[in-house]
Order: structure tokens, then C-alpha cells, then sequence
């Protein structure tokens, strides 16, 4: 019984090594993937609202005008302010402001009494989000200083396969490796600016 438990033991930790890319030939073959985009969160508190449909139209301005001054086409805007002065009366005071853009969104969250701000920052195509959650992260500590920014992730979206060698039947983890040589789907370049093609 104890050298089953071992091999089993073995057999986890290859897995787990195998799909974290450490031994990428522990358990078949590789399998590399690319990214058509990526969403940037970013979340605030000391982010105080005293009056939320002010402070969600400067947001929703302030979101606007650097999703142009990043060269992104705007398609959709909105404010909806939410609590006691708000269309939903029943939901915590706050805003949530919305850009939709034809690469994806920016939005932002906020729940005024309790300061606490989440702003999305979502790109899929030519256009690297990190650039407009800079602006957007400037904007928000020039407006509210005391604010902080106490998380801020880069999560890839759109991943999908560009390439797998000799698939088998036997292959135990599907996890993906990341592949930094560029966007390709089977031979098909990626359009620079909406993902895929």
C-alpha cells in the first residue's frame, strides 16, 4: 500500500509540474497558446463619495476621455447611479460607470459610504490595456488622494490553442503554456485590431 501511495504521490506532482510548465515534456505533448486580449482590475479604497452622481459622471467623463486619448473608438457610455438619490433606490449608495468600447469595456464600481472603488479595464485587440489603467489610476489619485490602490491584476483573456504537437489520447493535463511569439491560430494571423480573424 505504501509504495502505491508513493507512486500516486509521484504522479500528482508530475501533473502538477506538467501543467505549470515546469516539465513540459513530463506527461505528453506541449500545447502553446496566445492571447486575443487582456483585462486589467483594479481595486480602491479611502475612495469616498459624498454626492455619487457627481462623482460617477466625472468618472464616467474622466473614463471617456482616456479611452480617446488612447486612440480606442468609443461605442456606448453610461451612468447608473445607484441608493437613496439613485434610480435603484434599494442597492448600496454608489455608481457603476460604463464605456463600451469595440475592443471590450472600462467600467467602474464604486460603493460611496463604504470607499471602495473597482475600475475594469478590458482591451481585445491592437490597444494594450495597461496604458489606459495608468491614465484611468493617475486620474482617480488626483481626484481622491487619499485613495489606494490596493490590487491591481493583469489577467490574459481570449487564450486559445495555436498550436499542438502529435495529440494523443494519452495527454492528462489540457492546461495551456503560454506562448509569447506572437498571435496565430493554426497558420491565421490574428487581426492587429479586434483579435481574430
Amino acid at each position: 500500500f505504501g509504495v502505491v501511495a508513493a507512486e500516486m504521490g509521484l504522479m500528482r506532482i508530475l501533473l502538477a509540474l506538467r501543467c505549470a510548465a515546469v516539465l513540459p515534456f513530463a506527461l505528453g505533448p506541449r500545447v502553446d497558446v496566445a492571447t486575443g486580449g487582456a483585462h486589467i482590475f483594479m481595486d480602491y479604497d479611502h475612495f469616498f463619495a459624498s454626492d455619487p452622481g457627481e462623482v460617477g459622471n466625472w468618472m464616467l467623463n474622466a473614463m471617456s476621455e482616456e479611452v480617446g486619448r488612447a486612440g480606442i473608438l468609443e461605442v456606448h457610455r453610461k451612468l447608473v447611479v445607484l441608493g437613496c438619490k439613485g434610480v435603484h433606490k434599494d442597492s448600496p449608495p454608489g455608481f457603476t460607470s460604463v464605456v463600451l468600447v469595440d475592443e471590450s469595456h472600462v467600467t467602474a464600481h464604486c460603493y460611496s459610504e463604504r470607499g471602495l472603488l473597482a475600475l475594469d479595464v478590458f482591451t481585445c485587440g491592437a490597444h494594450d490595456p495597461a496604458n489606459l489603467a495608468d491614465a484611468l489610476h493617475t486620474r482617480v489619485m488626483n481626484y481622491a488622494p487619499s485613495a489606494r490602490c490596493v490590487q491591481r491584476q493583469r489577467v490574459d483573456r481570449f487564450q486559445h490553442e495555436t498550436s499542438r504537437v502529435s495529440a494523443t489520447s494519452n495527454d492528462v493535463c489540457h492546461l495551456p503554456i503560454r506562448d509569447t511569439r506572437g498571435l496565430e491560430v493554426e497558420g491565421r494571423a490574428m487581426s492587429s485590431r479586434h483579435g481574430f480573424t
